[in-house]
Parts: C-alpha cells; structure tokens; sequence
C-alpha cells in the first residue's frame, strides 16, 4: 500500500494510512489495552486456533468501544499528562510521539489461543514487559556510574537502552516512576534488612532489637535512595500524580516486592517481642511504634546535608529504649 494512502474521515479530514495504522499498533503496545483488545480477538478465533476473515473487524470494533466509552475529561486528562511530562522533559521534541520508532508488537494474526483471559504474571508477555524494564533499569545505572551528578535525559537512558523514549512512559508513567523503579529494585536487591541483620547476632531479644535499630540507621545512611522507597512506599503516588501507580504492572510489581520484605521484617520483630510479653497484638503495636520512631530519624538523616552518624546513632538508640520502656519491666531486662 502506498504510503501516500489516506481516507476522509465523516468529517472531511484526510488522515494518512500509515497515522491509522500507527495508532493501532501503538495502542497494541500499552499492555492495558492489549488486554482488552485479546478479549476480542480471542473470542473471534475459531476453535480449531485459526484466525478467521473477521478478526481485523472484532478488532477495529474494540478500540471502537475503547474510543466511544470515553469522555472530554479522559481526552482533558491525558492532556493535561502529556503537558506535564513535556514540562517535565524538556529536552523531548514536540513530534518526539509520532517520529518516534515503535517496538514490534504482537500482531492478531499470530495470537494463539490462550487457556484463561486473565492475566499471567509468568506468562510470556508479563516476562517481556519485565526485561524491557530491566533493559531501561540498567541503562539508567550504567548511565549514573558514567555520569555521576549530572542531569540525565530520557533520550540518554533509551538510547542506551536501545528502546524508544516513550516505553518509558509505557513502563513507569514518567521520569519520576524510572527513578523510584530503579531505588525500588535496588532495595530488592539489599542482602539482609535491619531484623534480619539484628536477630543474627548473639544476645536478648532486646539486645538484638537494639541491633536491628542501628542496622536500620546504617542502610538509611548507606543506601537512601533505596530506603526511601522501601520506607516510605506512599510517596510514588506523589511522584506519579495525576496518574495512578496502579495503572502500571511494573511499579506495582515493585511497590508489592517492596512490602513484602517490610512485612518480614516486622514479623521477626514481633515474634522477639511476643516471646517476651506473651501477647501478639501488644507485639504488633508495639512494632509499629517502633517503626515510626526509626523512621522520624531515617528522615531525619536524608534532609541533612551531611548528617553526623554517632549522633543520629544515640538518636534512635533513646528513641528504641523509649519505646521499649513501656513494656513489662520484666521483659525488658537485659
């Protein structure tokens, strides 16, 4: 087809082939929307696992429905984004969208028959979507390791990444998501936490929970970065505000990843003092105190410039024996 073919739309306009054609495969590409649209496309297969003459119309009719069900204030909002990340990197060109290169995408004709329409995260498409993170993730590392202090550009991390600039956007939302993505996993990727840490070395349950509180401070000052987005898990709804982190499969993979290793070491913690005042309940709220007093020090230390470690160690060594204080005085012996 030539590339020169355009239709007239019901308004008069006349729109290249080639813009329509974009538009389907860029829409095929949000993994969203590609879900949605293999509804159709699975329910237009015939049972032998063949396309039949009427796929491409089951698909033209889902992003019909896409388009109808929509409203002035979704088209308002995705404004309103795109203006704001256009702000937010200014080095981005104002036609960045439609020269960019599109990523190949799976085409319907090559679908296969799935046995469940419900999303698979070990399926082949949840492993894609997680190494082309991992590609952009390593990027922006090697690229803070070469330039170390200095602005990097989104152009800069998918050229390394040799990726389009807008699977950014596809995988975190915006520039914000990128970085609190690459602190996430590198608190992923911490060997042992603050009761991991604490609960291995000899001594009293309150001994080793004095331990933990230390260690706690030590990975806040080593790796804050890391420990904001471990700690303080409700800032990327901040970062990534207008738009919901929930939208995006990657930082919700992270954010739950996250949390899971937050929970453990609670439970260690509340297994400790549960052995020493008999009630889990009194445990549980008492680690929670616990967590809240570290982490006014953590926050503490990341707003100094260059914050004075024994200090802040005395800190948070009162804060814990204040806390710990309220418990039986039996239990806290020792």
């Amino acid at each position: 087809m030539p590339a020169t073919d355009s239709r007239r739309s019901r308004w008069g306009s006349e729109i290249p082939v080639a813009i329509v054609q974009d538009f389907i495969r860029t829409g095929l590409r949000h993994e969203a929307v590609a879900d949605f649209i293999a509804e159709y496309v699975f329910d237009a297969l015939a049972s032998d696992g063949q396309a039949p003459a009427e796929l491409g119309e089951a698909l033209r009719l889902a992003f019909t429905e896409i388009i109808e069900a929509s409203s002035s204030a979704d088209w308002q909002r995705v404004g309103d984004d795109l203006v704001a990340d256009a702000r937010e990197n200014l080095e981005a060109e104002r036609d960045s969208l439609a020269c960019a290169p599109l990523p190949d995408v799976v085409r319907p004709s090559r679908l296969r028959r799935r046995t469940t329409r419900l999303y698979q995260p070990g399926g082949p498409h949840a492993r894609s979507r997680r190494g082309t993170a991992d590609l952009l993730l390593d990027a922006l590392e090697k690229l803070r390791e070469e330039n170390p202090g200095q602005r990097l550009t989104l152009r800069q991390v998918a050229t390394r990444a040799t990726l389009a600039k807008e699977t950014i956007f596809v995988q975190f939302g915006r520039t914000a998501g990128l970085y609190w993505t690459a602190d996430a996993r590198a608190a992923t990727r911490l060997p042992a936490l603050w009761a991991e840490v604490g609960f291995a070395e000899p001594g009293t349950p309150l001994r080793q929970i004095r331990g933990a509180a230390q260690e706690y401070l030590r990975l806040a000052l080593a790796h804050p970065g890391p420990m904001r987005a471990l700690l303080q898990p409700e800032t990327l709804d901040e970062l990534l505000r207008p738009k919901d982190p929930r939208s995006y499969r990657t930082l919700t993979e992270y954010r739950a990843a996250l949390a899971h290793r937050v929970a453990e070491q609670d439970r260690r913690l509340t297994l400790a003092l549960a052995a020493l005042v008999g009630d889990e309940s009194v445990a549980r709220e008492v680690v929670h105190t616990l967590n809240r007093a570290w982490l006014r020090v953590a926050a503490q230390a990341w707003q100094l410039g260059s914050p004075d470690h024994a200090e802040l160690s005395q800190e948070i060594a009162e804060r814990t024996a204040t806390v710990l204080s309220k418990l039986n005085p039996m239990a806290t012996k020792g």
